[in-house]
C-alpha cells in the first residue's frame, strides 16, 4: 500500500514496537494509517495549550542543508518537557505527516531516495497522547541532490 504524494507507506513510529532501523521503531503502516486517519495534518487550529519548558529543535540535519538524493536523511530532534507516557513527536514532510516518534527516540531516518530531488520543508512538533499538538514546532527546508 503507498501513502501520500511521496509514494511511501505512512511509518508510523510509537511506543514498543517493531524495530525498523537502529533505535526507531514501527506500527504496522496499514493499521497505523487507519488508526491515525482522525488526525490533524499539522494545521495550527487544533493545538493545545503548552505546557511550561516544553520545546523541539532538530539538531540533524540543519536549515538550508543540500543533501544526497541516495543517501538516508536522518532527522534528530532534541526535546524538553515531554512526558513519558504519552507524548511524542510528529515528523511532516512538505506538510504531509511522514512520522511518529516515541518512547524516548530522538532520531528517525528518511529512507534513501524517498524524497525527490528539489527543496522540502521538514517541520517537527510535539504531540500529546491523544495526538493533538503542542503550539511548539520547527520548521527547516532542505535541499535533495543539485537542488538550488
Amino acid at each position: 500500500m503507498k501513502i501520500g504524494k511521496f509514494g511511501w507507506v505512512l511509518p508510523i513510529v510509537m511506543f514498543g514496537q517493531l524495530a525498523a532501523a537502529g533505535d526507531v521503531f514501527a506500527e504496522d503502516a496499514a493499521n497505523a494509517h487507519a488508526h491515525h486517519m482522525h488526525m490533524d495534518r499539522g494545521g495550527d487550529d487544533s493545538r493545545v495549550p503548552t505546557p511550561a519548558g516544553m520545546s523541539i529543535m532538530v539538531t540533524q540535519p540543519a536549515d538550508g542543508a543540500q543533501l544526497d538524493a541516495d543517501a538516508a536523511i536522518l532527522v534528530q530532534v532534541e526535546t524538553t518537557g515531554m512526558d513519558a507516557s504519552g507524548d511524542h513527536w510528529h515528523l511532516y514532510v512538505d506538510g504531509e505527516l511522514v512520522a511518529m516518534v516515541g518512547g524516548g527516540r530522538t532520531k528517525y531516518q528518511i529512507e534513501p531516495a524517498t524524497l525527490a530531488p528539489g527543496r522540502h520543508e521538514l517541520k517537527v512538533t510535539i504531540s500529546n497522547a491523544s495526538h493533538h499538538e503542542y503550539a511548539v514546532e520547527q520548521r527547516l527546508t532542505v535541499s535533495i541532490g543539485n537542488a538550488p
